[in-house]
């Protein structure tokens, strides 16, 4: 509303201020392309489908993932256990060999107790100590 009257709002508008809370770390591409070929990678996102048509284009890397597991295809949402299981199933993935990095602690706690290798992500050198740590990377 404006003043009182309602303004309607273009979709282009609307799709912008919808997605205008995605940060892309470009310093973390490298690293991941790093792991490409010598680690399975598997993304496990809480997304909707208009995010997730927003959020793919921006990241090509996508395409060598190999899986992508989307909340909103499989009506189900992280901290649900049930998600982290249906990836792990999906992915031909044991839960202690697989390794998850997640920037919401509570994510962190339901991978853990599933014994998945789970760590908070912060940023991009932490995160190299982090896979270091784990045996995926030099520090």
């Amino acid at each position: 509303e404006v003043a009182g009257a309602k303004v309607p709002m273009e979709p282009g508008s609307f799709f912008a201020m919808w997605n205008c809370h995605f940060r892309l770390h470009h310093e973390l591409l490298p690293v991941i392309e790093g792991l490409l070929g010598r680690v399975k990678l598997v993304l496990l996102s809480n997304v909707n489908e208009m995010h997730w048509r927003f959020v793919r284009p921006l990241i090509p890397l996508f395409e060598r993932f190999d899986d992508l597991v989307l909340s909103y295809q499989l009506h189900m949402a992280k901290p649900d256990p049930e998600i982290f299981q249906a990836m792990l199933i999906r992915s031909s993935l044991r839960a202690e060999e697989t390794a998850y990095f997640d920037d919401v602690p509570r994510y962190i706690e339901v991978a853990s107790a599933l014994r998945i290798h789970a760590r908070v992500f912060t940023n991009t050198p932490t995160f190299r100590t982090q896979l270091a740590e784990l045996g995926l990377a030099e520090a």
